[in-house]
């Protein structure tokens, strides 16, 4: 589920779900775009 899709499903914006994780201390799960990403530039 993209940020997007959770903070709409959650009823807040995007900006309100990243100062919650921040102030709660939750770390973002990676995509796997992300991941693959990552990937590619250690290689």
């Amino acid at each position: 589920m993209s940020e997007t899709e959770l903070a709409r499903k959650l009823g807040v914006s995007r900006k309100c779900l990243w100062e919650r994780r921040q102030r709660f201390g939750i770390p973002r799960k990676k995509s796997t775009a992300e991941e693959d990403d990552e990937g590619r530039r250690s290689a």
